[in-house]
């Protein structure tokens, strides 16, 4: 089926997309994912599958989602807890995750380097 799938281009709808991830990580572990997180993987899949088939191959828009998915889901499990942990553990010059800003982040998911700027209200 799979096959079939790829060599028509455009067959992928947003179920099926949905469905594969599913199936690919879980249904526990996807459901655990935050909202923006699955809609930014849901962004990826889609633009991937759609390069696929197009004349010349470019990523980077499948990449750059894939990107904001995992950097949603860092804050949210890992790098926003130990933040409020640092804070509330005395450490109250520590900044919270949501001032962290990257150069370039407009907050559309643009990203110019992997420079980080720490922007303490």
């Amino acid at each position: 089926m799979e096959l079939a799938r790829l060599s028509k281009p455009n067959t992928y709808h947003a179920a099926d997309i949905e469905e594969d991830l599913v199936n690919h990580f879980g249904k526990e572990l996807y459901g655990r994912l935050t909202p923006d997180a699955r809609r930014y993987l849901n962004s990826a899949e889609s633009l991937f599958r759609q390069s696929l088939h197009a004349e010349i191959k470019d990523y980077r828009g499948s990449l750059i989602d894939f990107y904001e998915a995992y950097r949603h889901e860092f804050r949210n499990r890992v790098s926003g807890p130990v933040s409020r942990n640092l804070i509330e553990s005395g450490h109250p010059n520590y900044p919270l995750v949501e001032t962290i800003k990257f150069v370039g982040d407009s907050g559309e998911g643009d990203r110019d380097s992997g420079l980080i700027v720490i922007s303490i209200p």
